[in-house]
C-alpha cells in the first residue's frame, strides 16, 4: 500500500524586528564568550610584558580579577547590533549588484569582492567600537594607580570617548587609526565570506544546494571562515591595535605602513603575530554566529523546496504532484529482513540497484519529465515492458545477479500476496455486511427517486442551482471582471519590476553609446540577451516546485506569457536598432584617418564582438587606402602650387657672374662659420624655391610615415589573422582552412605597395628621375643640361646643402618603411627611387660645382690671409668650396638606405659615381687654376664696394693694391706655391681617403699645370724688372760720358751701378711687402739677368785703358759683392767671363807698372764704396 509522505512543519512567519532582536542576541552571545580571549589578544600585541597567552591569563587574573578579562566589553556590546546590521546589509547588496541574474551563485571572489566592500563599509562603525574597546583593554590595575602600573586613565567607554574627542577631536580622537580598521576589514572580511562558502560548497553533496547543510557542517564551515578571517588580516589587526592604543593620533597618511615596518624593524615577523593563539581559539566559538542564521535559512529553504514555494507567505497553494511510494524492497531488505517501509516507484524490483534511472539522476521526476521510454521501466506503472526494462536497465548485469534478482522479486511478490491474503481474511466478514448495507441502500434509493423521471433525485437541486449560478452571475460577475483586470495589472507591474533592467536597457544603451563606453553598452546588451532567452524559455512554463503544472493558472499564465513575449520582443527590436545605429557609428569611426591605432583596434574588436555583415577590417584599409591616396595627392598638389606661385611671385635671380660670385661667397662664408641658418633664410629666389622642394619631399615623407605604419599593422595582423577567431598562420593552404579571403590579402599587399608607388611617382616626376648608367662613358662629359626642378642661378653650395637635406629626408622615410618589413615589391620600388634621386642629385651637384669653379676667379678680392700673409684668402675660400662639395658629393654617392647595423660606417663608392665625382673635382681644379690666370692679365673690378680699413703701420695691413700687376703676379705665383706644396697634395689625399681611389696621375699632372703657369707668371714679372736693370746697365756702361779707354786711373763706382742696385732695391722692397718667399728666387734671377746685360755691354767697349779696366772691375766687384747672398754658380760663371772679356780688351800700351798700385787702390775704393752704402743696400745683406 501506499502513503503520501509527512510534510515538514512550516517555521512560523517572522518580522524584520524580530531577525534584528535575535542577532543583536547572537552578538551579545559572541561578545560573552569571545571577550577574554579578545582581551587577551590586544594585550600580547600592544605590551610586550607577557612571555605568551598563558602569562597573560595568569597575570591579569592574579593582578586585576578574573574580570578584567571582561575590559572593554561594553561597547561591543552596544554596537554589535548596529555593526552587524550594516555588515550583512552591505554584503546582500554587493552581492545583489555583482549578480548577472537573480538568485546567481556567485564565484568565489566575487564573494571575496563582496565582502572585501562590506568590511570597508562596516569600518564607519566598527572603528570607534574597536577603538573604545583597545583602550579599556589595554589599562592595567584594578580601580586606582599602584606603584606597579600607569594607573586607570578611563572611568568607562563613555568617559574614554569624551576625553578624546575634547582633547583630540572626533577625526582623531574617536576615528583613530580608521584607515588601519579599513586596511584590516577589507581583507578579513574577504577571507570569511570566501572561506565559509568554499567550505559549506566543499561539505555539500553533489546534487544538493549549500543552503540544506545541517547546523553542525554549518558550523564547521564557520570556523573555516574565522580562520580565513585572521589569517587574511592579521598584521593589520596588531597594527591596529598599536595605532589605536597610542597617547597621540598618527602622522601622514602612510602611518599604517610606517608602523607596520616599525613593529617589523623592532620585533621581526614574530611581532606581527603575537596573539594570533587565543584568536584562533575565539574563533572556534564565535565563528557559529553565521551558522546559526545560515541554520536558520537553511531551514526555510528546505521548507520552501519541499512544498514547491517562492516564499513563506504564497498567496495561493499549488496543486501537488502524485508522490505516492510504491511498495519495492532492496536487496537490503532482502538480506535483512522486510521491515515494512515502502519506497519509491524507481526502485529496482529485483532489489539489484538503488533506482532504474541511475545514479546520476534523482529519483522523482514531475510528470513532464517522463517520456515514453522511461515510463516503461518503472514497475508500477501501466506501461511497464519486462524486456524494455531488462535492456535498459540491466543489459550488463551477470547472469548469477540476474538470477539472484528473480528470487528477490519471487520474495517480495509473496511477502504482498500474503499481506493482500492476511487483509482478506481478517476484513471478510465486514467486507460481506457493508456489501449488503451498500446493496439495500441502493435498492431503495432507486425505487423512490432515482429514476430518470426525477432526474435521479437532483432535479430541484439543479433548479435551484441554476438560478444560484444567474445570481451569481448578475452580482460577481463584474466584480470578477474587475479583479482579474487587477490581477493582471498586478502581474504586469511585477514583471517589469522584476525584468526592470531589461527594460532599461535601451535608455541605458544610448547613454553608454553617448558617452562612447562601447564596452559597456556591449556588456549591458550580451546581458540583456541572457536575460531575454532566459525569460522566453521560462514564460508560460510556471511550476509549484515540485514537478506539476498548476491546473487552475495554465490558461493565464499561457495568456501571459504571449502578452509578455510581445512587449520582450518590442523592447529587444528597439535595442537592435540601438545596437544597429551603434553600429553604424563605429563604422564611422573607422572612417577618421588621424584616430590612433589603439582606438582603431579597440573599435574593430568591438565590431568584430558584435559579429557584423560587414569585415571591419576590410572597412577600415579600405578607407584608410583612399585616404592615404587623396592625400599624398592633394598635398603634392598643393605644395606643386606653392612653387609655381614663387616663381611668378618671387624677383628672378640675376644672371651676371658678378651677382652669381657675391651669393657663392656669402655661401661660402655661412658654410665655413657652420651658420645654415643664415644660409637657408636668404631672400633670394633659388634659396626660397629650394626650400619649397625640401617642404614638398618632407610633407610627402611625413604622411607616409604617419599613415603607412599603422596601416600596414594592421594589414599585417589581418593577413596573419589576428582577427579570425581562431588565429591564422602565413601559410596561403591554412588560411584556407581558416576562412580568410586570400584574395583580400593580396589586395592589402597590393594597397600598401600602392601607396609606395605613388610616393616614389611623385617624387620621380619632381625631381625628373631617369636610370643610373651602368656603364662610364668613354669621353668626358661635355655639356649637361639641369633638370626643370632645379631654381635658375643656384650657386652650388647652396644646392649642395639642400639636396643633402632633401636626399635625408628621404633616406630617413625608405629605412623607416623598410624597418617594417612590407613586402618585396616596395622594398624594391624605394630601392630604385633611392637610386636614381642619388644619381640625379649627383649630377645636379656636379654640375653647379663646375659651374662655379670656372667663375671662382670673381671671388678673389686680394685679402690677405690672416694666418698666411704671403697668400690671400681667395685659397681659403677655395678650399672650403671645394671641400664642402667633395663631402656633399660623398654623402650623395655613399647614402645607404636599407643597412641597419653599421659598425663599419664606410660604404664603396660605385665606380660610375666616381668617375662622376672625380671628374668633377678635376675639372674644378683645372677650372680655379685657370682663373688664377685670368686674375692677373685681367684689370681687377671689385665685386662690393670695399671699405678700407687699413691700420696705422703698414706691417700689418690687409690687402694689396689690386690695380698693380706686379702685384697681382707676384701674391698669384705665392697662390700657386701654396696650392702645389699644401692645398693639391691635403684635397687630393681627403678623397683619396674618402673615395678609396688612387689619384697619382692625376696629382702629377696637376703640379705641371701649376709649374707651367708658375713659369709663365714669374718669367713675366722678371723680364719686365730685368729691362729696367738691362737699359741701366747698358746705358750706363756705353754712355758716351764713360771713355773706357782714356781713364787714368779708377774712381769712384759710376752712378748707373747704383741706379742699378737701387731698382733691385726697389724689387726686393716690393717682394718683401707681397710675397717674401721670392725674395730669393726673383733677386737671383735679376742677378743672372743683369751679369749678362754687363757681359754683353762690355762686349760693345773696343777697348779699355789701365785705369779703365780697374774702373770696370771695381764696379763688377762692387755688384758682385753687394748681392753676394744672391750669386748663383751661373752668375758666377758669367762673371769669369766679363773678367776675361775686360781682361782681353785691355790695352797693354798703357802702361803695366801701375797694376799693382792700382789695384791697391780699386781695393780701397770698394772698401770706402761699400761702407758708403751700406745703409742703402742693407736688404741685400746676407742675415747671420
Amino acid at each position: 500500500m501506499t502513503e503520501i509522505s509527512p510534510a515538514p512543519p512550516v517555521p512560523p512567519k517572522k518580522g524584520g524586528w524580530e531577525d534584528f532582536v535575535a542577532g543583536n542576541f547572537a552578538g551579545m552571545a559572541q561578545v560573552f564568550i569571545g571577550q577574554p580571549l579578545d582581551t587577551i589578544k590586544v594585550r600580547l600585541q600592544v605590551e610586550p610584558r607577557f612571555k605568551g597567552p598563558m602569562d597573560c591569563l595568569i597575570q591579569t587574573v592574579k593582578n586585576e580579577g578574573f574580570f578584567a578579562l571582561y575590559k572593554g566589553m561594553a561597547s561591543p556590546l552596544v554596537g554589535i547590533g548596529a555593526v552587524n546590521a550594516l555588515l550583512f546589509a552591505a554584503y546582500s547588496r554587493l552581492k545583489a549588484i555583482l549578480a548577472t541574474f537573480p538568485n546567481e551563485q556567485l564565484a568565489l571572489y566575487k564573494i571575496a569582492i563582496a565582502g572585501a566592500g562590506a568590511g570597508a563599509i562596516n569600518s564607519v562603525l566598527s572603528s570607534p567600537v574597536e577603538l573604545l574597546k583597545i583602550k579599556m583593554q589595554a589599562q592595567y590595575g584594578r580601580s586606582k594607580a599602584t606603584a606597579g602600573n600607569s594607573g586607570l586613565i578611563y572611568k568607562g567607554p563613555i568617559d574614554c570617548s569624551k576625553h578624546l574627542i575634547r582633547e583630540f577631536g572626533i577625526r582623531n580622537g574617536l576615528y583613530r587609526g580608521f584607515w588601519a580598521t579599513i586596511a584590516r576589514e577589507i581583507p578579513a572580511y574577504a577571507g570569511f565570506y570566501s572561506g565559509f562558502e568554499f567550505a559549506k560548497r566543499k561539505l555539500t553533496l553533489e546534487g544538493n544546494s549549500p543552503d540544506s547543510l545541517p547546523p553542525s557542517k554549518l558550523m564547521l564551515a564557520g570556523s573555516f571562515g574565522g580562520f580565513s578571517y585572521w589569517l587574511c588580516c592579521y598584521p593589520f589587526d596588531v597594527v591596529k591595535s598599536k595605532v589605536q592604543n597610542q597617547k597621540n593620533p598618527p602622522k601622514g597618511i602612510f602611518y599604517v605602513f610606517t608602523t607596520m615596518s616599525s613593529i617589523y624593524k623592532n620585533g621581526g615577523a614574530a611581532a606581527l603575530t603575537r596573539g594570533i593563539t587565543p584568536t584562533s581559539d575565539f574563533e572556534k566559538f564565535t565563528s557559529g554566529r553565521l551558522s546559526i542564521y545560515d541554520t536558520q535559512f537553511s531551514e526555510e529553504a528546505a521548507v520552501l523546496k519541499h512544498y514547491g514555494l517562492d516564499n513563506l507567505n504564497p498567496e495561493y497553494w499549488e496543486e501537488e504532484p502524485d508522490n505516492r511510494k510504491s511498495v519495492r524492497y532492496s536487496m537490503s531488505d532482502f538480506n535483512n529482513g522486510i521491515a515494512g517501509d515502502e519506497l519509491s516507484d524507481d526502485v529496482d524490483p529485483l532489489g539489484l540497484k538503488k533506482s532504474v534511472l541511475g545514479q546520476d539522476t534523482p529519483g522523482k521526476f514531475g510528470l513532464d519529465d517522463f517520456d515514453k521510454e522511461k515510463l516503461q521501466i518503472f514497475v508500477g506503472t501501466k506501461s511497464f515492458n519486462p524486456k524494455f526494462f531488462l535492456h535498459k536497465v540491466h543489459n550488463d548485469t551477470p547472469y548469477a545477479d540476474l538470477l539472484r534478482g528473480a528470487k528477490f522479486l519471487r520474495y517480495t511478490l509473496d511477502q504482498k500476496s500474503e499481506e493482500l491474503r492476511s487483509l482478506v481474511q481478517d476484513n471478510f466478514d465486514r467486507f460481506v455486511s457493508a456489501k449488503n448495507t451498500i446493496d439495500t441502500v441502493y435498492g431503495e434509493m432507486k425505487a423512490q427517486s432515482l429514476n430518470a423521471e426525477s432526474d435521479y433525485g437532483v432535479s430541484r437541486l439543479n433548479k435551484a442551482l441554476s438560478e444560484a449560478s444567474d445570481r451569481a452571475e448578475q452580482l460577481f460577475g463584474p466584480v470578477l471582471a474587475n479583479r482579474n483586470k487587477a490581477e493582471k495589472i498586478r502581474s504586469t507591474l511585477s514583471v517589469l519590476e522584476k525584468y526592470k533592467y531589461f527594460f532599461n536597457l535601451p535608455s541605458n544603451l544610448m547613454d553608454s553609446i553617448k558617452q562612447q563606453k562601447y564596452d559597456v553598452a556591449i556588456r549591458d546588451y550580451k546581458k540583456g540577451k541572457v536575460v531575454l532567452d532566459s525569460t522566453m524559455g521560462a514564460e508560460g512554463a510556471d511550476t509549484n516546485g515540485s514537478g506539476s503544472y498548476s491546473s487552475e493558472r495554465e490558461y493565464d499564465e499561457t495568456a501571459l506569457s504571449v502578452q509578455y513575449r510581445r512587449v520582450f520582443d518590442k523592447v529587444w527590436l528597439e535595442v537592435d536598432k540601438i545596437m544597429e545605429e551603434m553600429k553604424d557609428q563605429l563604422f564611422e569611426q573607422l572612417t577618421e584617418p588621424w584616430r590612433s591605432m589603439e582606438e582603431q583596434e579597440k573599435t574593430i574588436n568591438i565590431l568584430l564582438e558584435l559579429e557584423t555583415a560587414e569585415d571591419p577590417v576590410w572597412h577600415y584599409l579600405d578607407s584608410q587606402y583612399k585616404f592615404i591616396i587623396d592625400l599624398l595627392k592633394e598635398s603634392y598638389k598643393e605644395q606643386l602650387s606653392k612653387i609655381e606661385t614663387l616663381k611668378e611671385t618671387l624677383p628672378k635671380n640675376s644672371s651676371s657672374d658678378k651677382d652669381l660670385a657675391i651669393r657663392l661667397k656669402k655661401s661660402i662664408r655661412n658654410v665655413n662659420i657652420r651658420d645654415f641658418d643664415s644660409l637657408i633664410a636668404g631672400k633670394e629666389m633659388d634659396v626660397q624655391m629650394w626650400k619649397a622642394i625640401l617642404e614638398i619631399v618632407k610633407s610627402l615623407s611625413d604622411l607616409l610615415l604617419r599613415c603607412l605604419p599603422d596601416f600596414w599593422k594592421l594589414s599585417k595582423s589581418f593577413m596573419d589573422g589576428k582577427f579570425q577567431k581562431s588565429p591564422a598562420v602565413l601559410s596561403a593552404n591554412k588560411r584556407r582552412r581558416q576562412g580568410m579571403d586570400l584574395r583580400k590579402v593580396d589586395q592589402c599587399e597590393k594597397m600598401a605597395s600602392g601607396v609606395i608607388e605613388l610616393y616614389a611617382s611623385f617624387l620621380s616626376e619632381l625631381f625628373a628621375l631617369s636610370p643610373v648608367p651602368n656603364e662610364i662613358p668613354d669621353t668626358p662629359t661635355i655639356k649637361y643640361e639641369n633638370p626643370s626642378f632645379v631654381p635658375l642661378h643656384s650657386d652650388s653650395v647652396t644646392t649642395c646643402y639642400f639636396l643633402t637635406r632633401i636626399l635625408n629626408e628621404m633616406n630617413e622615410c625608405v629605412n623607416d618603411i623598410n624597418s617594417i618589413n612590407m613586402a618585396s615589391d616596395a622594398s624594391g620600388t624605394l630601392s630604385q627611387l633611392m637610386d636614381q634621386a642619388r644619381w640625379r642629385f649627383l649630377e645636379v651637384i656636379c654640375q653647379a660645382w663646375n659651374a662655379d669653379a670656372k667663375n671662382f676667379y670673381l671671388l678673389e678680392d686680394w685679402t690677405l690671409d690672416q694666418d698666411n700673409r704671403e697668400i690671400t684668402n681667395f685659397l681659403r675660400n677655395f678650399h672650403i668650396f671645394h671641400k664642402y662639395n667633395s663631402r656633399s658629393a660623398y654623402k650623395i654617392a655613399s647614402q645607404n638606405y636599407i643597412s641597419d647595423n653599421d659598425n663599419d660606417k664606410s660604404s664603396t663608392i660605385p665606380e660610375n659615381y666616381l668617375f662622376k665625382i672625380k671628374e668633377t673635382f678635376l675639372n674644378s681644379l683645372y677650372a680655379y687654376l685657370e682663373g688664377l690666370v685670368h686674375l692677373v692679365f685681367t684689370e681687377y673690378t671689385p665685386l662690393e664696394p670695399v671699405v678700407e680699413r687699413e691700420p696705422t703701420d703698414i706691417i700689418h695691413k690687409s690687402r694689396i693694391d689690386p690695380s698693380q700687376m706686379d702685384s697681382r703676379i707676384l701674391l698669384t705665383i705665392s697662390n700657386l706655391s701654396n696650392l702645389k706644396q699644401l692645398m693639391i697634395p691635403r684635397i687630393v689625399n681627403q678623397f683619396e681617403t674618402a673615395y678609396k681611389c688612387s689619384m697619382a696621375d692625376d696629382t702629377q699632372a696637376l703640379n705641371t699645370v701649376v709649374d707651367q703657369l708658375d713659369g709663365i707668371l714669374f718669367d713675366d714679372y722678371i723680364k719686365r724688372k730685368t729691362e729696367i736693370v738691362r737699359n741701366i746697365i747698358i746705358n750706363g756702361i756705353l754712355s758716351n760720358e764713360i771713355d773706357w779707354s782714356n781713364i787714368s786711373k779708377p774712381g769712384e763706382v759710376h752712378s748707373f751701378v747704383y741706379e742699378a742696385l737701387l731698382s733691385l732695391v726697389l724689387v726686393h722692397a716690393q717682394i718683401s711687402d707681397i710675397a717674401k718667399p721670392l725674395i730669393n728666387r726673383a733677386l737671383t734671377a735679376l742677378l743672372e739677368s743683369m751679369a749678362i746685360d754687363c757681359l754683353e755691354a762690355f762686349q760693345k767697349v773696343e777697348k779699355f785703358s789701365l785705369g779703365g779696366m780697374c774702373q770696370a772691375t771695381l764696379e763688377i766687384e762692387f755688384m758682385n759683392q753687394t748681392l753676394s747672398q744672391y750669386v748663383t754658380p751661373q752668375a758666377q760663371e758669367t762673371l769669369q767671363i766679363i773678367y776675361t772679356t775686360i781682361e782681353q780688351l785691355y790695352d797693354t800700351t798703357s802702361g803695366t807698372d801701375r797694376l799693382d798700385s792700382e789695384l791697391s787702390s780699386v781695393k780701397q775704393f770698394l772698401v770706402d764704396g761699400r761702407k758708403n752704402t751700406s745703409l742703402q743696400f742693407l736688404c741685400f745683406k746676407k742675415p747671420k
